[in-house]
């Protein structure tokens, strides 16, 4: 969904995000050096909406 997205839209693909495991299938990971953002994918049409649901370091955001 996201990588075809990209294309559509020319958007940088050097974003390092995946999905983040276990029971929060809509919630993706982006990576940037020892920061990590965690965002929340909406499809709404066209429109491709991240929600910024939390920004830090991966030992006090995973908890």
């Amino acid at each position: 969904m996201i990588d075809s997205n990209k294309k559509i839209y020319n958007i940088d693909t050097n974003i390092d995000y995946k999905q983040v495991s276990g029971t929060i299938s809509d919630i993706y990971r982006i990576r940037e050096g020892n920061i990590r953002i965690l965002v929340k994918i909406k499809d709404d049409e066209i429109i491709i909406e991240g929600i910024i649901t939390t920004i830090g370091f991966p030992r006090d955001i995973y908890k």
